[in-house]
């Protein structure tokens, strides 16, 4: 999992993509890069439909300062 403290790894990444909280399935997660004119400036990884079939649950939201 990425934390504040860590350097970015493919490795952390990868990893972080395929975390999902019990209860869940990968189908029902999104990991996407934010873009803003073209050039990424953040991250965003929520699942839909957790915990309740009406919410989205966020693990993650990055934004380049």
């Amino acid at each position: 999992m990425i934390s504040m403290n860590d350097k970015t790894s493919m490795e952390s990444v990868i990893e972080d993509m395929n975390a999902i909280p019990p209860e869940s399935s990968l189908k029902k997660k999104n990991y996407n890069l934010i873009k803003l004119n073209g050039i990424d400036i953040g991250v965003i990884d929520y699942i839909v439909n957790y915990p309740d079939e009406d919410a989205i649950y966020i693990g993650l939201f990055m934004i380049d300062g």
